[in-house]
């Protein structure tokens, strides 16, 4: 039923000229409507589409792909912006347009989204890429992913390497024998652990309590003994129970890898002096990048999934 709808939609359209709905766009297309009434023009026809799993909150998107130096033309009510998906970060603003002509840049997954500040959370629009023609225009066969074995931690998945590798090394386990919950904050008292775990969960010097809020019961405590005798934190208390944020995150990493001095400061101007040489080196060693072009976001929280990426980078 659903396909000699699609048939009958698509046969209308073409009749009488219309362009194709973009749920129903296919290879030969070069134009197309999205569900807000957007129209799309493209200067050579579509070769292809990709499903792609978003990295924030796990929904799958359809990419059209188009072949290298097509121009995508936009009739839009408004002028728009164009959000480039990042396969860690997910869709990133990175720049407005104040005409509606684009020349897709080949390898980048892009969408036009209204011009309003980047709010388009939950409206995602028709992502297209150029890619070199004679290139793959499907994804990858299922039996080249990584299993887990834990069900929602999909094949495919951005962390799902990582999440195989620190289960296999001993760092982590899952929450449950089922399940590693990819997307819950990561707390500081696990990032600890985990990186106690991948150093070979070393005896701490002293047994006598660094951290007032350290309890010697706690699973974490021998791990933030270490840490603090490895100069990685120090303080009269620790928040093991607070979310790891990004600057957290790669602060206790560089510690870790002994402090090395990096080529060059990474160029973000929300970077508080303190964490600049960490994120200065997390960048350079490709554990992370920015959330744009010009910030590093240091207070955002991370999730486990997140973290164990970021391990998995630095010490795999």
């Amino acid at each position: 039923m659903k396909k000699c709808l699609l048939s009958l939609i698509l046969a209308v359209s073409l009749c009488m000229g219309l362009t194709v709905p973009a749920f129903a766009a296919q290879a030969g297309d070069t134009t197309l409507t999205d569900i807000h009434g957007w129209q799309y023009t493209l200067s050579q026809p579509i070769i292809g589409t990709e499903t792609v799993q978003d990295v924030i909150g796990g929904d799958e998107f359809t990419v059209l792909l188009v072949p290298a130096g097509t121009v995508l033309t936009v009739d839009a009510p408004r002028g728009f912006c164009v959000s480039t998906y990042d396969a860690t970060r997910g869709w990133i603003t990175t720049f407005d347009l104040h005409i509606n002509t684009l020349a897709l840049e080949t390898g980048k997954t892009v969408m036009c989204v209204q011009d309003n500040g980047g709010a388009y959370a939950g409206e995602q629009r028709t992502a297209f890429r150029a890619v070199e023609q004679g290139g793959s225009t499907t994804q990858p066969a299922q039996d080249t992913e990584t299993d887990t074995g834990f069900s929602d931690v999909k094949s495919g998945a951005y962390y799902a390497d990582a999440v195989a590798w620190a289960v296999e090394q001993g760092i982590t386990t899952g929450t449950s024998d089922t399940t590693f919950s990819p997307e819950e904050l990561c707390t500081r008292g696990q990032i600890i652990t985990f990186l106690w775990r991948a150093a070979g969960s070393p005896e701490p010097e002293s047994m006598a309590g660094y951290f007032a809020d350290v309890s010697k019961d706690s699973y974490y405590f021998k791990a933030t003994q270490w840490a603090n005798e490895q100069d990685m934190t120090t303080g009269i208390g620790f928040d093991p129970d607070y979310s790891c944020t990004r600057a957290d995150a790669v602060d206790f990493m560089w510690k870790m890898d002994g402090k090395p001095e990096s080529a060059a400061p990474a160029a973000f101007t929300d970077v508080p002096d303190y964490y600049a040489d960490a994120v200065a080196w997390a960048v350079e060693q490709g554990v992370t990048t920015g959330t744009s072009d010009t910030t590093f976001s240091p207070s955002d929280t991370c999730t486990r999934g997140q973290i164990v990426t970021f391990l998995y980078r630095a010490f795999a």
